[in-house]
């Protein structure tokens, strides 16, 4: 099949949304199938070369990539160059990570395949083009990254009538032969991987970095500005460390690195950029499946969006996403018994393997 996949991603930026898009289409076109995606070219470049985008989200480059740019406050005119380009290029489905474009391209009996990331609710404009999108003939599935999310469009909007689908995030496998950088010593590390921006948890790891001083604790990614905010509040917790951005490509060299990973959403999550977006009920974070990839220990909020994904004791350990002490025990536990670890890590890149890879995910959305 032919799929132009539109976006609403700048290409390339550090928001997961970006790793996402690129990820999909990689593993879609590595079923057999020709894929077009369309995103947002920064005005301020980033690279200089398009290869260079490839490289850096570490993806191949077995689909065709066209970036259209963009000024702020003139959207529709991306949506409208980005629809047209996927009409020109005559595909069998357009996908769509963005409503605005779902909706023109069912406007133009274009079959589209949407996917929600969060719900519509609170913005007008978006959910008037929703409901324009659950009422044509020429949308033919919708995707949602949680059952959370999938029971709460359903319930808002009865009038859904296509096919529906539970399709969370997900990552690469790791080569199980893979051999990490050798350690400086052997003290107990613990990581983060992601943003810093607020109800991400970075109050917790910096907590338990307090309560532990006999572990390392290590936070990957963050724009710069937040971090320079927590490295001058954790000035004096010698055993946090802040490594900043890093490329997609090796985010997977730092996790397995770590003896245990983070996961401390809390109930308030909030978006870079939009701070009227609370997405704790809904989300389906990268990080989770890039930890469960690499076999790693993991420790989590006691969420139920994430019990979708972890089972305490199982393929993680659980914590109230308020409670440091429950988090601070987890740690001590798990460096204490080296099995434990083990067998979450196991556990949990079992389940990925049979259920998370971007592979797996492409495979699912596209199914009849």
């Amino acid at each position: 099949m032919k799929i132009a996949y539109i976006s609403q991603s700048k290409l390339p930026s550090r928001a997961a949304n970006s790793v996402h898009v690129m990820k999909m289409c990689q593993a879609i076109a590595s079923h057999g199938h020709s894929v077009a995606l369309w995103g947002l070219r920064p005005v301020a470049e980033a690279f200089s070369r398009k290869s260079s985008i490839f490289l850096s989200y570490g993806v191949r480059r077995n689909f065709s990539l066209f970036r259209l740019l963009h000024f702020r406050g003139i959207y529709r005119f991306y949506v409208l160059g980005a629809v047209i380009g996927a009409r020109v290029w005559n595909p069998d489905i357009v996908y769509c990570r963005c409503i605005q474009s779902a909706r023109f391209a069912a406007r133009l009996r274009l079959p589209v395949y949407f996917e929600a990331h969060h719900p519509l609710e609170g913005f007008d404009n978006l959910e008037s083009a929703f409901r324009e999108l659950v009422a044509s003939p020429y949308l033919k599935k919708l995707i949602f990254i949680t059952k959370a999310l999938e029971e709460y469009f359903t319930s808002a909007y009865p009038e859904i009538s296509c096919a529906t689908l539970v399709a969370p995030d997900g990552a690469d496998p790791i080569a199980e032969e893979y051999v990490p950088p050798p350690r400086a010593d052997a003290r107990f590390k613990v990581g983060y991987v992601g943003q810093l921006h607020k109800g991400k948890g970075m109050e917790i790891i910096a907590r338990l970095a307090e309560l532990c001083p006999w572990a390392d604790f290590s936070v990957v990614g963050g724009d710069e500005h937040i971090i320079a905010e927590w490295k001058l509040q954790c000035k004096d917790i010698v055993n946090l460390h802040f490594v900043g951005f890093v490329p997609h490509s090796e985010v997977h060299i730092h996790i397995i690195g770590f003896d245990a990973v983070l996961l401390p959403n809390q109930r308030v999550v909030g978006v870079a950029g939009n701070p009227l977006l609370n997405i704790s009920e809904w989300t389906s974070p990268l990080k989770a499946f890039e930890y469960m990839a690499a076999g790693s220990a993991i420790v989590s909020s006691n969420l139920p969006v994430l019990r979708e994904v972890f089972a305490d004791g199982v393929n993680a350990l659980l914590c109230d996403p308020g409670q440091v002490e429950q988090w601070q025990q987890a740690i001590l536990r798990l460096s204490s018994e080296p099995e434990l670890r083990a067998t979450l890590g196991a556990n949990a890149r079992r389940d990925f393997m049979e259920k998370y890879s971007w592979s797996a995910r492409a495979r699912a959305v596209l199914a009849e």
